[in-house]
Order: C-alpha cells, then sequence, then structure tokens
C-alpha cells in the first residue's frame, strides 16, 4: 500500500495551505529514511539491510548463533542436560513405539542430508 506517496503526490496537485504543509511533511520522511539508509552501517555493502546481502544469511547466521546458544548452555549447564538425557531415556522405556518412530524419522533425516 503506497498511502504516503499517494498523498504526496495529490498534496502537491491541490492548492491548499494545507496540502503544502502535507508534502512538506511526506517530503521530509523521504529525506530522513534517504539520510539512515545511506548513514547506517546495516544498509551499507556488507550490512545485514543492503541490496548486496543474500537475504537468507540473516537466517543462516541466527541458526548459527541458536547452535553455538545450544552447544553453551550444555557446557556450562551439564546437570541439566544429564537430567534432560535421563528422562529422555526413561520416556522411551516406557513408549517404545514413540521411540522407535522417533528414530525412524531421525534416521531418514540423516539419509536425506546425505543427499544434499
Amino acid at each position: 500500500m503506497h498511502v504516503p506517496h499517494s498523498l504526496g503526490s495529490l498534496c502537491c496537485l491541490i492548492n491548499h495551505p494545507l496540502s503544502f504543509t502535507i508534502a512538506a511533511i511526506v517530503i521530509t520522511v523521504a529525506f530522513i529514511n534517504c539520510l539512515v539508509m545511506c548513514t547506517r552501517a546495516e544498509f551499507k555493502q556488507g550490512g545485514l539491510y543492503s541490496i548486496w546481502t543474500n537475504p537468507n544469511e540473516g537466517t543462516k547466521t541466527f541458526e548459527n548463533r541458536m547452535k553455538d546458544g545450544a552447544i553453551d548452555y550444555a557446557k556450562n549447564n551439564p546437570d541439566k542436560v544429564a537430567s534432560m538425557a535421563k528422562a529422555g531415556v526413561n520416556y522411551a522405556k516406557e513408549n517404545p513405539e514413540v521411540a522407535a518412530a522417533g528414530f525412524n524419522a531421525a534416521k531418514d533425516a540423516a539419509a536425506d542430508d546425505d543427499w544434499n
């Protein structure tokens, strides 16, 4: 939806004091947007929002940060990791059909990853 652009264009055509005020506000906002995009590091080459940046890189970076965070959590909380592993083993003992289905799904996913 391009309401601000349409509003700015219409205001330039109408000969009314309020229309000039609205047009000035729209032009000021456009100037501020231009200023931000030219000065912020996020919009420059190599930045997160740069036109030269692959839009999927942010997702990969997020996935890597999540993996690193999980590893750090496991290193800093070995007792909680051991407790969760024990709970998982107990659940698998009590529900062997669910454990088998999970194992087969993991095996199939690993096989699919080998083809990529």
